[in-house]
């Protein structure tokens, strides 16, 4: 992962990935509803509202973010 995507945390694009491969999070969970606790991280199912599971946090993920013409 880290010869990839070797910069978390200055690049966004790296950060993103490194978020997605250590939570497990699919693309439209990752763009869907998830929350950061103190110990995990919450990620709520993109098909049915009971889906949801939580994952051990390893490093706090940023939530993506939304410009005129770009993503975060």
């Amino acid at each position: 992962m880290r010869n990839v995507f070797p910069a978390p945390d200055a690049n966004p694009v790296d950060a993103i990935a490194s978020a997605m491969a250590t939570t497990g999070m699919r693309a439209g969970e990752f763009w869907g509803r998830w929350e950061v606790m103190a110990d995990r991280i919450r990620i709520y199912g993109t098909k049915r509202d009971a889906r949801e599971r939580d994952v051990p946090l390893a490093r706090t993920p940023a939530a993506p973010r939304l410009y005129h013409r770009t993503f975060e």
